[in-house]
């Protein structure tokens, strides 16, 4: 299985349990890791046959954008059904940073990992 991966992506949004978080937008960092089999893609040279990465990170970025969460692990799960709805893809891996998160740490989040047709 192969992977092409997307880091730094950013994106504000409404997301946290605090009321000041339910008011305010504050950054999150998405690191995502998607993979498929790239077979087809490598012997056609096509689009048709691959992940469109800018695709996926413009429906990540107005999906966040317009969202609201409580709980980061909530839309990072979101994110991943939102990635494996593309059915070349067969696992992704996606990791929100929320830099602005705690007062003496750089930054806390969450890692998650997903194959087509799991429970989630």
């Amino acid at each position: 299985m192969d992977t092409i991966f997307i880091r730094g992506l950013k994106v504000d949004a409404i997301i946290g349990i605090y009321s000041h978080e339910k008011i305010n937008k504050q950054p999150l960092v998405f690191n995502i890791e998607i993979s498929y089999d790239t077979t087809q893609a490598c012997d056609s040279d096509s689009i048709e046959h691959t992940v469109d990465y800018h695709q996926i990170c413009n429906e990540i970025y107005d999906y966040v954008s317009q969202s609201s969460f409580n709980l980061i692990e909530a839309l990072a799960n979101k994110v991943a059904q939102m990635i494996l709805a593309h059915t070349i893809v067969k696992e992704v891996v996606i990791e929100i940073l929320k830099p602005n998160a705690l007062e003496n740490a750089d930054t806390a989040g969450i890692k998650i990992a997903r194959k087509q047709n799991s429970r989630y």
